[in-house]
């Protein structure tokens, strides 16, 4: 913890009659359990996990989705549905898009999914479900879940 910050949390005790020094240090696993806001969720397929909102740009800035994955997966996701030709959906959709959105989808349920875990790559870990197992339309709906209202404020920026 930083200089400023113990002198903000002992000013904060201090108003409250609080001994910081008696105060338990949060351990990352209560820390998790309290801040992680799961909830369960039922893909299409009928499986359920436990999933969280992700913000994309906390993905961005930790370096796990590259930011040109994020801007072509977001106007496929918002800008796209509106210029769907309805008698060919895929019409201007480049195979090329498909792949890039398949990685940032990929990257995206490994961090979402909080049970059971999820990789990117693939294991023979029992417990573990690689990325590459689910179905594209199982990751769809797991990204539209956790960004619900996310993903339209990123549009100005693209």
């Amino acid at each position: 913890m930083t200089q400023k910050k113990t002198e903000h949390v002992k000013a904060e005790a201090v108003k409250e009659k609080v001994n910081v020094e008696e105060l338990e240090i949060t351990s990352a696993v209560r820390w998790r359990k309290e801040n992680i806001n799961a909830h369960k969720f039922q893909v299409p397929s009928g499986a359920v996990f436990l999933v969280r909102n992700v913000p994309l740009v906390g993905l961005v800035a930790k370096g796990v989705i590259p930011l040109s994955l994020v801007t072509r997966a977001i106007k496929m996701k918002v800008a796209a549905p509106k210029s769907v030709d309805k008698n060919d959906p895929f019409k201007n959709v480049k195979e090329d898009d498909i792949k890039d959105f398949e990685k940032m989808l990929n990257a995206f349920v490994s961090v979402a999914v909080v049970e059971p875990k999820i990789v990117t790559d693939n294991t023979d870990d029992e417990d573990v479900i690689p990325a590459s197992e689910i179905t594209f339309i199982d990751k769809s709906a797991i990204f539209n879940e956790c960004q619900k209202g996310g993903a339209e404020m990123y549009l100005p920026f693209l």
